[in-house]
């Protein structure tokens, strides 16, 4: 985003005020017009370049940087994610919802808060969706939340991209075999109930990650 409106800047820059009084006293051929019109795209270009790297090294959300780069696939924005402590491992949970018309994959990372038994204070660290073939992927720790309940059998992850997203994760009790009940809202709509889909962990495996999921640990 800061990029687009550092490019917005600079080509709406002009360093000539054709109303001023000295307008017209210093004549510029038309060949040096057209150098000096070359050397401004190319400031701009280098420019916009600079501002998307700081970007890509800052963890500003891909699908919100203004370059129209937006990932082809949920696997592209889950590309190069790793733990932020070493000795841990970064989560992932799939769900499809709409008969695999929207899919949705989260990362979660166990982090620092308080808690209480058997309960892991996961973060949520990355979260994508993809709809209609376009992938909303949240990158941004300030997009990102996650509330946990105990035993994680009460959890709640929002995400803020193109659109606002809250995964809700419930161990329900209430039938005769207790079963998850995953649902997706988005934008404050109703619920879409998620069905699960998978479950892994990188770099190595995380048996109480995928308790009572199944999936690959």
């Amino acid at each position: 985003m800061r990029a687009l409106a550092l490019l917005l800047l600079l080509l709406g820059c002009d360093t000539g005020d054709p109303a001023s009084p000295d307008a017209g006293t210093d004549a510029v051929a038309p060949e040096d017009a057209e150098d000096a019109d070359v050397a401004d795209v190319a400031d701009v270009e280098a420019a916009v370049d600079a501002a998307d790297a700081a970007d890509d090294e800052a963890g500003v959300d891909v699908a919100d940087d203004g370059d129209g780069d937006l990932p082809a696939s949920l696997d592209d924005c889950f590309v190069g994610l790793a733990p932020r402590v070493a000795t841990r491992t970064v989560n992932l949970l799939d769900f499809e919802a709409e008969g695999g018309a929207v899919r949705v994959r989260l990362a979660r990372e166990v982090g620092e808060r308080s808690f209480v038994g058997e309960t892991l204070p996961y973060d949520l660290v990355r979260f994508g969706v993809e709809r209609d073939g376009t992938v909303d992927c949240v990158t941004d720790p300030g997009a990102l939340a996650y509330d946990f309940g105990h035993h994680n059998w009460n959890e709640r992850a929002e995400a803020t991209g193109t659109h606002a997203y809250v995964v809700r994760m419930v161990y329900d009790f209430s039938g005769t075999t207790a079963a998850w009940t995953d649902t997706l809202s988005i934008d404050g709509e109703a619920e879409l109930p998620l069905t699960f889909t998978d479950c892994r962990s990188i770099p190595t495996v995380d048996p109480n990650h995928c308790l009572m999921r199944g999936g690959g640990g």
